[in-house]
């Protein structure tokens, strides 16, 4: 998960161990080290959000597409409110979007679904 805010970065990792406590969340704050993580590691999934300072979530898309290693891991884009013009790049992009969930219960919910969706 690449996201700059800690809280939100916080509810996500308390979700996903409550949905599978045998799943591990690695976490980037948002800019540059996210390539360097990412060189060592392919995910099943990257969570991007979408409005980083330095780095924005479009940006990592591109790359992680152009990366031989990392394009055919599922990018789920999730921020608070995606304009029309971003859920379209994003979906033309091959990525996934989610506006996050107002709740925990909702993003419970979410995790489920995509955990069970890829299963």
């Amino acid at each position: 998960m690449v996201d700059d805010d800690a809280d939100e970065v916080f509810l996500f990792e308390e979700a996903l161990r409550e949905v599978n406590s045998n799943s591990k969340l690695v976490t980037i704050g948002g800019g540059e080290p996210c390539f360097d993580v990412l060189e060592n590691i392919i995910p099943d999934f990257i969570f991007l959000d979408v409005n980083m300072p330095k780095v924005n979530g479009k940006d990592y898309l591109k790359a992680i597409k152009k990366n031989n290693n990392l394009s055919g891991v599922p990018v789920i884009m999730y921020s608070t409110s995606l304009s029309p013009a971003d859920k379209e790049f994003f979906r033309e992009s091959g990525a996934e979007f989610i506006t996050k969930p107002p709740s925990f219960k909702e993003l419970v919910s979410f995790i489920k679904q995509l955990l069970l969706k890829e299963l």
